[in-house]
């Protein structure tokens, strides 16, 4: 800091151009990690808004998937105990009940999808980067990955792992479901 006398005598504080400039860089400083912190919340802040709602949309349709898989009936037809499954690939299923519905749940895209009647079908989920279906036995050994017909009697349980992928984040959230018609006293 300098001090000078003006023309009336008074004594002026003022500071060098050195010392401005040292000051405006040491503002910039402050600044420029102020923002690097200020961006890295805001960065992981959209990161787990986006994390925390493709949680809930994944729970919201794998709910509305186990809830409709359990109530998969007994096929009549059938001499042993055995679920009315006409269908599965590691991508959908199909199966009837005994009102002659008949339910196809497929991966369309990147979509998942849950068709009643060959209607029009209902979008449970969408941005949807990878479905696997796997059917086990009474014992928990997986069957192979597609089945048709009679070969699908065997099936006891029904793994569902989708993995959703939305603006650069991608999770994955699987279920096991248990077949209520197949199990000791589940009758249909």
């Amino acid at each position: 800091m300098t001090c000078v006398k003006d023309q009336a005598g008074k004594m002026l504080h003022g500071f060098t151009l050195i010392e401005v400039l040292a000051a405006i860089t040491v503002i910039a400083t402050i600044a420029s990690v102020s923002s690097m912190i200020m961006f890295n919340s805001i960065d992981s802040y959209t990161a787990s808004s986006i994390s925390a709602g493709l949680n809930k949309d994944m729970t919201i349709a794998l709910e509305q998937v186990v809830r409709h898989l359990r109530k998969i009936e007994l096929d009549s037809s059938a001499t042993e105990t055995a679920p009315n499954i006409n269908n599965v690939t590691t991508t959908s299923i199909d199966w009837s009940d005994s009102g002659l519905d008949a339910y196809n749940l497929s991966l369309s895209g990147s979509n998942l999808m849950l068709s009643i009647n060959g209607g029009g079908s209902n979008l449970l989920l969408t941005d949807v980067s990878g479905m696997t279906i796997q059917t086990y036995d009474q014992s928990n050994n997986p069957l192979p990955a597609s089945l048709s017909g009679s070969a699908c009697d065997q099936i006891r349980r029904i793994a569902v792992d989708i993995t959703l992928t939305r603006g650069g984040e991608s999770q994955s959230l699987g279920m096991k479901v248990f077949l209520r018609s197949t199990m000791s006293g589940g009758g249909t």
